[in-house]
C-alpha cells in the first residue's frame, strides 16, 4: 500500500514502492527535487503535466532525466489521453522513480490540509492505478480504490475514466 511521505517540498508526497524508490506527488519545489534526489533516490522524473503548468528544469540541472509525458485538460476531460502515452508513462516508471503532474501556482500556494487542490490526484493517480495494475499484477479494483483513496476526482475527469475503464491486459502486452 502507497505511505505517506512528510512534505519535504513536494506536496502530496506518497511512496508507491520505497524499496525501489518509486513515489508520487504533486509538482516539487527546487528544495523539493533536491530532497527527491539525496534522500529518496529518484533519478527519474515522470512529467504529467503541461510546460504551462510548470517546469521540471531544475530538476534536469541537477542530473535528473524528466520524462515529458503531458495530459492536456481537455484528454482528462473531455477525450482520453493517449494510450501510447499511458504506455509510455507506465514503462518509465523504473526503480527510482517520480511521477507527478500539478503546477509551479498550485505548489506555491501549498497548505498541508488542502492535498487535494494541489496536483498529483488524478493524472498520476490513472498511471499510478495502471502501474498497480499492469506492472505489479494488481486487481483492478484494488488500484481503483487506492486511486480514489488518493484524490482521483471519478466524477470530474470523464477522459480519465473512460481511459482507465477500457484498460485490458491484452493492451499492455
Amino acid at each position: 500500500m502507497i505511505t505517506q511521505v512528510p512534505y519535504f517540498g513536494v506536496p502530496n508526497f506518497w511512496a508507491v514502492d520505497a524499496p525501489n524508490n518509486i513515489f508520487r506527488g504533486a509538482m516539487p519545489t527546487k528544495e523539493g527535487f533536491n530532497y527527491l534526489k539525496s534522500q529518496c533516490g529518484v533519478i527519474r522524473i515522470v512529467k504529467l503535466s503541461t510546460d504551462t503548468e510548470g517546469s521540471d528544469d531544475y530538476g534536469r540541472s541537477i542530473g535528473m532525466t524528466v520524462m515529458k509525458l503531458p495530459i492536456p485538460w481537455w484528454r482528462q476531460t473531455v477525450l482520453s489521453p493517449v494510450q501510447a502515452d499511458l504506455v509510455s508513462a507506465v514503462n518509465d516508471i523504473i526503480p527510482g522513480t517520480f511521477v507527478h503532474c500539478g503546477s509551479d501556482s498550485r505548489t506555491a500556494g501549498y497548505e498541508p490540509d488542502d492535498i487535494d487542490r494541489v496536483g498529483g490526484n488524478d493524472r498520476t493517480g490513472l498511471v499510478i492505478g495502471l502501474y498497480r495494475r499492469f506492472k505489479m499484477g494488481w486487481s483492478k479494483d484494488n488500484a481503483y480504490v487506492e486511486m480514489i483513496a488518493h484524490g482521483f476526482h471519478e466524477v470530474l475527469l470523464g477522459g480519465l475514466c473512460r481511459a482507465w475503464d477500457r484498460q485490458t491486459p491484452e493492451m499492455w502486452i
